[in-house]
């Protein structure tokens, strides 16, 4: 019995040092999209050099998909959590956690019994 709480606080204590870790590192927004706008303006350009679309359209769809790509693009990283007192509150909450669930099976389980 010993052995299953003391899995579970290492279970808690490596949740909450997940969720701190990434926390600890600003969002950066996936070059997914960046990388699919400059794929777009690659195939725009390889249509226009074989011919395929008329320097109009292809003016138009270029800067169209500039546009998009320009517009995607946020100003600065965001950080997740930007204080302390945001990371003592992640902290306090996943202990917060560990007490309610240690509360609730000392008020519903059956500690005491064998196991089945």
């Amino acid at each position: 019995m010993t052995a299953f709480w003391i899995l579970c606080a290492l279970a808690a204590a490596l949740a909450a040092w997940a969720v701190l870790f990434a926390s600890r590192h600003a969002l950066t927004p996936s070059s997914g999209t960046a990388d699919a706008g400059r794929a777009e303006l690659d195939e725009l350009d390889r249509l226009r050099d074989r011919g395929l679309i008329d320097p109009q359209a292809w003016a138009e769809a270029r800067a169209e998909a500039g546009r998009r790509l320009l517009a995607d693009r946020p100003a600065e990283p965001v950080a997740a959590f930007g204080s302390r007192v945001d990371r003592l509150g992640v902290v306090l909450g996943a202990g917060l956690a560990v007490l309610a669930a240690v509360a609730i099976y000392a008020l519903v389980g059956r500690p005491g019994y064998a196991d089945q």
